[in-house]
């Protein structure tokens, strides 16, 4: 299942499902999931032949401020959305 924590309005965090989770942030994870898949090498299997991955799990991170980082300049006044690692 989808599955999403945000900050609400108050600052606490709350886990969001479904149809609650906003289009914008759904459709981003799904955008940064499928490029995770394409910089994946195929699975080998134990008799040589290649396959493509059938499941992958990822972790999409989304920064709405300032956030220091010593390798890449966040914009602050914009959502960036990231895979994390």
């Amino acid at each position: 299942a989808n599955m999403a924590a945000v900050s609400s309005k108050d600052g606490k965090e709350c886990i969001i499902t479904g149809d609650d989770i906003p289009k914008e942030f759904l459709e981003n994870a799904k955008k940064i999931g499928r490029a995770a898949l394409q910089a994946l090498p195929k699975m080998t299997l134990p008799n040589g032949k290649t396959i493509d991955h059938i499941l992958l799990r990822t972790d999409v991170g989304c920064c709405d401020s300032e956030l220091h980082d010593n390798t890449f300049n966040w914009n602050p006044n914009k959502k960036t959305f990231f895979l994390n690692e």
